[in-house]
């Protein structure tokens, strides 16, 4: 007589090559965790940098309170930036309209007269900032800084606006 037991052979199937998958997925998840959180927080990669601006139209008094060796801040941001440095004070150049007096009518012309004023200055220097490269500046891994942009600054004693005119790193 025959014996009817018969050996069954074991094949894979797609929910094994499923499990296999996922398992290779969390071992190499797990491997290069540290590298996927540094590409997107940019952690690891902190340089100063040495922003340079200008601020047009100060008054004369809040001039006087913005000096090198100031701490400023990003007043937008909250982010404290670093200290003033290589400040340079001018007067300030103001363009103001020509009037043209016909008979008993006075008008504006078109055209502008350049004058120096007396009670505003242009205000140029640089500050330091810790930040991240990326064609300008993360300042605290988030906060994008670049050239052009115009952002107002606080001092221990005055607020003013700026506009960022270059970034470089050290």
């Amino acid at each position: 007589m025959q014996n009817n037991v018969y050996e069954e052979k074991k094949h894979f199937n797609i929910i094994d090559v499923m499990i296999i998958i996922g398992a290779l997925l969390i071992i190499v998840g797990i491997i290069f965790r540290a590298q996927i959180i540094d590409i997107f927080t940019h952690s690891g990669k902190q340089t100063t940098f040495s922003v340079t601006f200008e601020a047009d139209n100060i008054p004369l008094n809040l001039s006087e309170k913005i000096v090198d060796g100031n701490t400023v801040t990003w007043l937008e941001k909250s982010a404290q930036l670093g200290t003033l440095s290589e400040l340079k004070k001018d007067a300030a150049v103001i363009y103001v309209p020509n009037t043209v007096t016909n008979g008993d009518t006075t008008y504006k012309d078109g055209t502008f007269t350049k004058i120096t004023s007396s009670d505003t200055v242009k205000i140029s220097g640089t500050f330091t900032a810790q930040g991240n490269s990326n064609d300008g500046c993360y300042v605290n891994g988030t906060d994008f800084l670049a050239i052009g942009m115009t952002v107002t600054l606080a001092t221990p004693t005055a607020q003013f606006e700026v506009i960022i005119t270059s970034i470089t790193g050290r």
